[in-house]
Formats: structure tokens, sequence, C-alpha cells
């Protein structure tokens, strides 16, 4: 339960961010990169690093929390991007969602069980809690994509229209 309150607080935390007119993307990066240096120095802690060893792990997990800032960039990035941003105001919005957010949880899950085992705990498995860290950012996912969908609103969908003048 503390793991979903941990996910839901730093989803909610990148998307407000990323909402600011200008500059959302840019700002959502430091609640998202810093949620994943707290995550990774709390696991060291846990695993009984030494204090070097904790200051090592948090800056390498600032790498697995940036991946939460590539949903938000993606509408930047040329076509791909516009398509998917697109297709996420259309209605697809909370199954894309869920696909982005347990495919990049899963990722970041596995990039802080490799900065374990290399750092302080060398028997450390790779995909320990990936599976529950996909599921439960599928559902927080899902539902987040509905509301990013609701927010952004259904004009956004609504394609340009130039009247021509004859004459």
């Amino acid at each position: 339960m503390k793991h979903l309150a941990a996910i839901a607080i730093s989803m909610a935390s990148g998307v407000l961010a990323s909402m600011i007119p200008g500059i959302g993307p840019a700002a959502s990066g430091a609640p998202f990169t810093t949620a994943g240096m707290g995550e990774a120095a709390d696991n060291a802690v846990k695993g009984d690093a030494t204090p070097q060893q904790t200051r090592q792990a948090a800056l390498l997990g600032g790498v697995a929390g940036a991946t939460d800032m590539v949903d938000n960039l993606l509408p930047m990035l040329g076509s791909t991007g516009r398509v998917l941003g697109f297709v996420k105001r259309m209605g697809v919005a909370n199954v894309k969602g869920a696909l982005m957010e347990a495919g990049q949880e899963g990722v970041q899950q596995l990039m802080q069980n490799a900065i374990a085992r290399g750092i302080y705990k060398p028997d450390q498995d790779l995909f320990e809690d990936v599976p529950r860290s996909m599921a439960i950012a599928a559902i927080l996912g899902g539902a987040g994509g509905a509301i990013s969908s609701t927010s952004h609103g259904s004009s956004a969908a609504v394609p340009h229209v130039v009247a021509r003048r004859d004459g």
C-alpha cells in the first residue's frame, strides 16, 4: 500500500507540474528525478548500504526517475509525438496511459534493482518487484490517462479550419 501511495504522489506532482503553460514538461523533471533518487536512497538504506553507496545509488536513481518525463515530452517530438498526442486526446488515453506507465515503471524498477546489484547488494534479483510495479502503474496510469485527456479537453482534437476567401 505504501508503494501504491508513493507512485500516486509521484505521478500527481509530475502531472501537475507538466500542466504549467509553456514550461510544463521541463518543470515536471524535478519531481520525477528526485523521486527516483529518493527511492534509490531508501532502497540503499534498507539494504544496509554504506553512506557512500547510498549517495552513489541516489545519483543513479535520478536516471531511473527521469524516465517519467518521457510521456510528457512525446507530444513535442515531431510526427510520432503528435500522433500519440492525438491518440491520447481521442479517448484511448486510459489504455495508452496504462501501457506507458506499466512499461515505464517496469524499466524504473529494473534500473533500481540494477543499482542495488551493482553498488551494495550483489545478490539482488534484477526482476524483483518488476511485475508488481508494472501492475500498480498500469492501474494508476489508466486512471491518469483518463484524467489527463479530460483536463486537456476535447477542443485540442478539433482540427483548425482556415476560411478561404474567394474573389
